[in-house]
């Protein structure tokens, strides 16, 4: 018997059920959540790793940071950096975020600023393994679609279009 952890089963989601078959192959899945996770497929196969932690990005400090990945931009923290900054925005709940990007600038840029940490761990990563694309899973299809563009548009910077764009974060559904 196997079992494997959540963010393993929603890549196996993904490429079993999902829109992107002709991505199923080489995949990075990454979720944002209560934590910051991925999961690996190449070549059809799961990478778990030696000690099963492979795609435990969560609790690496992006260069330069004090805190964890997971500290600075997972949801509970992103929500807790807006109700510091925008009390009145009254941002309690992930899906509240995406309209709290549209609402004040300042909650747009916090997001831009956990997507470039997010991509300064995962670079390295795509780098490395070169998948043909990145998932992104949220708890919310609006977060999704919202964080998904920032993720990419530091991905290309932090690449120097090494992969020529072919590497593109995509909204799991």
């Amino acid at each position: 018997m196997v079992v494997e952890n959540d963010v393993r089963c929603q890549l196996w989601s993904h490429t079993w059920f999902e829109q992107h078959a002709e991505i199923s192959d080489n995949v990075i899945y990454l979720h944002v959540h209560e934590g910051i996770s991925c999961a690996i497929m190449m070549h059809g196969r799961l990478i778990t790793g030696e000690n099963a932690s492979a795609g435990e990005i969560g609790q690496i400090r992006p260069s330069g940071d004090r805190e964890t990945l997971e500290v600075s931009s997972s949801i509970p923290a992103l929500i807790n950096k807006i109700t510091v900054a925008y009390p009145d925005l009254d941002v309690q709940t992930v899906g509240q975020i995406p309209a709290a990007m549209q609402q004040e600038a300042g909650v747009h840029q916090l997001m831009d600023e956990a997507a470039e940490r997010i991509i300064a761990v995962l670079s390295g990563l795509v780098a490395a393994l070169d998948p043909q694309a990145i998932v992104l899973g949220t708890d919310d299809r609006e977060l999704t679609e919202a964080l998904a563009p920032l993720l990419d548009k530091h991905l290309g910077e932090a690449l120097n279009d090494l992969h020529k764009r072919s590497v593109q974060v995509r909204g799991a559904d």
